[in-house]
């Protein structure tokens, strides 16, 4: 008897310390959902659906004279895929893996007039053609995102194992750099996240207080999930915003929006931390404002949020009504369109929505792959969709 109570006692003491280093304590509404987005990763390909969307496949909405028109890119991440729609949801072109080897597409981007970029999930950029040729593959770790800028440089983000006593004592960090790689593949540009942060009192601190789970054998402090390239002068009342050639970035562990001078290199802008929980994808609108997806993956519900980044007040939101009917627990992206409409990508639910200004929902589409496992239906997820105005798109000669 004295053996079993001594056993259960440790176990006790086993539970707790999990319980304590993976954030334990009083839990808001959405945390039990978010715990097991955090044991899941790498991300789920495959989710379940809400018993309302069972029957919802392809396009399921659409107002001609308040959608914007054109053309639908995507890749669903479990195949290794891509798909170019009409805003009918019929296909005008499909893209695939040629490889002897295929592995899921995480991410599709135009490269040219008709050439695509893909990250697959090996870590692997592909161009490839329209005819699912690949014309080259650059193998790293890559990973979440990368951007084609207007210099003619690729923006990536490389993940290496990296020892960050200062942030995850005596784990590895999984440390990400930004990279810019020439038409050779030769890396030209590589900025480190750890010497972004570390000198930023405020971002140390928040590293400090993150989630980690006692049993995992790397930290993950900084999970970049966007790289994009500033690609004009920003001025705001004859100041300088942004500067052509910064990078827009989102440490989504950090809950952390930054905006990076490569040169220096230095972060010049950051907010976030507080305000969003686990953020994906900012993006620069016309203005030189952010539109940022905000997952809200502990507190159980997501928006898409305008900052102003002067005033650091937020502009605009689109939330769900009621506001727990739109989630996704990780992943997520927005899109400002030509005509003021939002295109949003809800990854976890595999499903893509267009909002006017006012929040009306005037296109809407829903990955129509599913499958049955034990007792329940499933959707495949998607991690971004882009809405292009043409395809091919337009020669730059």
């Amino acid at each position: 008897m004295k053996r079993l109570l001594v056993i259960g006692a440790l176990l006790v003491v086993v539970v707790a310390l999990v319980w304590a280093f993976a954030g334990g304590g009083a839990r808001r509404p959405g945390d039990a959902r978010a715990i097991e987005a955090l044991k899941s990763l790498p991300y789920a390909s495959w989710t379940p659906v809400a018993e309302k969307d069972r029957l919802k496949n392809g396009v399921v909405r659409h107002d001609p004279d308040r959608a914007f028109a054109g053309l639908n890119l995507y890749s669903s991440e479990h195949a290794p895929d891509a798909f170019l729609l009409d805003m009918q949801g019929n296909v005008v072109l499909e893209l695939h893996d040629s490889r002897p080897e295929p592995q899921p597409w995480k991410l599709v981007k135009p490269r040219t007039a008709d050439t695509f970029l893909a990250l697959a999930k090996d870590g692997a950029i592909l161009a490839v053609d329209a005819r699912s040729q690949v014309l080259a593959e650059l193998e790293r770790d890559f990973h979440h995102d990368f951007d084609l800028g207007a210099d003619g440089l690729l923006y990536a983000i490389d993940r290496r194992l990296r020892h960050l006593p200062e942030l995850a004592h005596a784990k590895p960090v999984r440390h990400d750099h930004r990279v810019a790689l020439d038409a050779a593949a030769e890396i030209v540009l590589e900025v480190s996240s750890a010497d972004l942060v570390l000198p930023v009192p405020e971002l140390v601190a928040t590293a400090e207080r993150q989630r980690r789970p006692l049993l995992d054998r790397e930290a993950d402090v900084f999970h970049t999930n966007t790289i994009s390239r500033v690609p004009r002068r920003y001025e705001r009342d004859g100041e300088l915003l942004w500067d052509e050639g910064w990078l827009v970035v989102c440490w989504r562990n950090l809950n952390t929006i930054a905006v990076v001078d490569p040169a220096v290199p230095a972060i010049v802008w950051h907010w976030g931390d507080g305000a969003v929980e686990w953020p994906h994808h900012p993006t620069l609108v016309a203005d030189g404002n952010l539109l940022i997806f905000d997952n809200g993956t502990f507190r159980g519900w997501s928006r898409v949020i305008e900052l102003d980044p002067v005033s650091r007040e937020i502009v605009w939101e689109y939330r769900g009504d009621p506001r727990e009917s739109f989630f996704s627990s990780s992943r997520g992206s927005s899109q400002r369109l030509p005509n003021g409409n939002t295109l949003i990508t809800g990854s976890m639910a595999g499903r893509v929505f267009e909002v006017t200004p006012s929040g009306d929902i005037v296109w809407e589409f829903f990955e129509p792959r599913t499958r049955r496992k034990w007792f329940r239906t499933e959707r495949a997820t998607i991690y971004r969709m882009t809405r292009l105005r043409e395809w091919p798109l337009p020669s730059a000669d």
